[in-house]
């Protein structure tokens, strides 16, 4: 099985850069027990999971969903922190991001570890996401250049000319689902875990800003903490269509 599409373009350093003026945040929800956004504008809801002090339990495609955020033909920027219970699922992928209301494939999603944001190619670095631990992801879309880049604990790992622009939300209200998949296959490429910071930005980040970025920390989650929904039930092997390897 291979990637198609454009190469994304990897770099393997840590960046850095100096402490710059604040990005122009819209929205932050640092889910202390609440979906509500701390600039006051629309709140995240939820597909089940539970919500408590220090973030929010997922099971497999019980996500989080924001609407009236996001526009199309605007750039934009999304920061979450999420911890994962597994990074690979029956077809080897995992749906972080939808932007078509779960109506398309297309999408932001870790295969096998790495980052993938399908149709395009992956980051090729299995170790982008590990299974059980707190990982932030930044995703950010420059709109007039049709650029999505994505970012894993401050690496650049993807860089994409996206222009059949399937980074834009085109749902009603611009609805954007975070962990939860389509209904291309009946939802199997989904996983269960922890979220406990959301934000969005109405530009698309440099890599300088994100280097710089004031994610809060948060107290660990408790030991104890399980996971709701543990699992998909009785899901087929299926070999995706989309996923064949093309020449």
């Amino acid at each position: 099985m291979k990637f198609s599409g454009i190469r994304a373009m990897t770099l393997g350093l840590v960046l850095s850069a100096p402490v710059l003026p604040a990005a122009a945040q819209t929205h932050e929800y640092r889910l202390n027990g609440t979906y509500a956004d701390v600039f006051g504008g629309p709140s995240l809801t939820s597909d089940g999971g539970v919500l408590g002090p220090y973030g929010y339990n997922f099971g497999p495609n019980q996500g989080l969903v924001l609407r009236n955020v996001f526009s199309p033909g605007n750039s934009y920027s999304i920061v979450f922190r999420a911890t994962l219970s597994s990074v690979t699922s029956s077809t080897g992928y995992v749906k972080l991001v939808d932007f078509k209301d779960q109506t398309s494939d297309n999408g932001y999603y870790v295969y096998n570890g790495q980052s993938v944001f399908y149709p395009y190619n992956g980051s090729g670095f299995s170790t982008d996401y590990l299974p059980n631990v707190p990982t932030t992801t930044v995703l950010t879309n420059d709109a007039t250049a049709h650029m999505v880049s994505v970012y894993v604990n401050g690496l650049l790992r993807l860089s994409i000319s996206d222009g059949a622009q399937f980074a834009e939300f085109t749902g009603p209200n611009g609805v954007a689902r975070f962990f939860e998949d389509d209904f291309y296959l009946g939802q199997p490429e989904a996983t269960s875990g922890f979220v406990d910071y959301l934000a969005t930005y109405n530009q698309a980040l440099t890599a300088s800003e994100v280097a710089n970025l004031p994610v809060p920390t948060t107290v660990p989650e408790p030991a104890t903490m399980t996971l709701v929904a543990t699992g998909l039930c009785c899901v087929a092997a299926i070999a995706r269509r989309r996923r064949n390897a093309s020449s």
